[in-house]
């Protein structure tokens, strides 16, 4: 038929699979740059994927130790002068890309709650943002909590 006698253009390539139905590859060592992508079924990688985090991690605020580091950037933490409990600041081993507006989410292990510092002369930047722990009744605590950095 046809199908048979077309020709692939590069990157592309003609195969033929192990049930003798010819169809159309990618070439494996082809640099292939798309700008616009639809596709209908399952993607397969062969290789590896950066992690969709920029920065991610869980820690434990009551000694400052990293229990986990999973984003693209790993990060240092420590605490704010302000108070010996519940006030953490993140710094990223590399500048954030999308400078200080990019989105953060925190979750607290423990009973009480987590958030983004919003005082003023701390808010996120591009190296670095501050997360607050607290208690159900509002005061600052030491805490494990969970953060991730999306960009």
């Amino acid at each position: 038929g046809k199908e048979d006698m077309f020709e692939a253009q590069s990157p592309l390539q003609k195969v033929l699979n192990t049930g003798g139905v010819i169809g159309l590859r990618i070439n494996p060592g082809a640099d292939l740059e798309v700008r616009d992508l639809h596709l209908r079924g399952d993607l397969t990688l062969g290789g590896t994927m950066p992690s969709p985090f920029f920065c991610a991690g869980k820690v434990d605020g009551n000694d400052l130790s990293i229990l986990s580091s999973m984003g693209r950037v790993g990060f240092t933490m420590s605490r704010h002068s302000i108070s010996s409990n519940g006030v953490y600041k993140i710094t990223f081993n590399s500048t954030n890309p999308f400078g200080s507006h990019y989105v953060i989410n925190t979750t607290n292990q423990q009973s009480g709650h987590c958030k983004v510092w919003d005082n003023a002369d701390s808010l996120p930047d591009s190296n670095s943002f501050h997360i607050v722990t607290y208690s159900t009744a509002g005061g600052l605590q030491n805490s494990v909590f969970h953060f991730s950095v999306i960009g």
